[in-house]
């Protein structure tokens, strides 16, 4: 293979990266999906229903639905954040990092 058998090419294959190439390879383009291994991100995997919804997010990768969220100021003040109509989908990283590459693969 060689860079000219791609039409294009991804680097990263987070959520971004993952749905970009599978976007592209959707409407018939060449896409080659780059990814360092061994680096879950350690970010929260906090999901809104609408991305759930629009990106066809299976059920079985939200760990939890996140309803209130509470924040922790240094000085120990406490926020809640409840979420009106609703849910926050939460997903482990390592899992639905691998889902996206999975099915841009596909």
């Amino acid at each position: 293979m060689t860079a000219t058998d791609f039409d294009f090419v991804v680097v990263g294959g987070g959520p971004s990266g993952a749905t970009a190439a599978h976007d592209l390879s959707s409407e018939g383009w060449r896409v080659l999906l780059l990814d360092r291994q061994g680096r879950p991100k350690p970010c929260g995997g906090a999901i809104p229903p609408r991305l759930i919804k629009d990106f066809d997010i299976p059920d079985h990768l939200l760990v939890a639905k996140i309803k209130c969220a509470r924040m922790i100021s240094p000085a120990d003040k406490q926020v809640d954040m409840h979420i009106d109509n609703g849910y926050v989908g939460m997903v482990d990283r390592q899992d639905f990092d691998e889902f996206l590459r999975v099915r841009a693969a596909q």
